[in-house]
């Protein structure tokens, strides 16, 4: 007889194919731990342990541990006496030679630089030398006239045929290149203009070649100079 009260499972049929409750099996793997854990966490409890006994107990105790560098800075680093004495033996048998070989070396270098001073002072006289020459030489080029330049003669007056007279003119003056057309506008005063100082000297031949006074100089004309005949030429 059992000392507790019935309950629904005591109350089985007496013909029944139930053969009881059972719990079904767990299929999982029991889960093993690894003992890669337990040997990580002893190292670094010893790694403590030893830093412990090396920085914080000499410090408790009093003994603090010495360090290479104290050790190699506390270490004599003062030479002895006969070592310095040799030292000093040596620089002055040093100096002595130095000196005894001093003068020759002081002559050469003497002469050295002062053929180098000399080499020098001529190349400078000879640059300049050619410098002045290709300022003379541009300067005479740039003073005389080209009379293979272009020269436009433009009518700018209102009696016809004033372009072809003045360039039959600086033909007769040497000029190979001359062309005659009319300009834009009519003038009273007749004016040579030039576009550069380079054709100055040209224009001045051109000028001189028609009786012309005025010049000016200017980049806002056909060609590198333009002869405009007014109503006075």
């Amino acid at each position: 007889m059992t000392k507790y009260p019935n309950d629904e499972f005591d109350r089985v049929p007496e013909f029944t194919n139930r053969k009881g409750v059972h719990r079904q099996a767990i299929t999982g793997t029991a889960v093993r731990r690894s003992p890669l854990g337990w040997i990580v966490g002893f190292g670094i409890l010893a790694l403590v342990v030893g830093l412990f006994s090396f920085f914080v107990l000499p410090q408790l105790t009093g003994n603090p541990v010495a360090t290479t560098a104290e050790a190699s800075s506390s270490a004599p680093a003062a030479p002895s006496a006969s070592a310095t004495d040799d030292a000093g033996a040596s620089s002055t048998d040093a100096a002595s030679n130095a000196a005894s070989e001093e003068p020759g070396a002081s002559e050469s270098a003497a002469a050295a630089s002062s053929k180098a001073a000399a080499e020098s002072a001529a190349q400078a006289s000879k640059a300049a030398a050619s410098s002045s020459e290709a300022a003379a030489s541009s300067s005479a080029a740039a003073s005389e006239p080209d009379l293979s330049a272009k020269v436009g003669v433009y009518n700018g007056s209102r009696r016809s045929g004033l372009a072809a007279a003045g360039k039959s003119t600086l033909s007769g003056a040497g000029f190979t290149n001359v062309s005659a057309a009319n300009w834009t506008k009519k003038v009273n005063t007749s004016i040579v203009y030039y576009a550069s100082d380079a054709d100055k000297a040209t224009a001045q031949k051109a000028a001189s070649a028609l009786g012309i006074n005025a010049m000016y100089q200017t980049t806002q004309i056909p060609g590198k100079i333009a002869v405009v005949l007014g109503s006075d030429f």
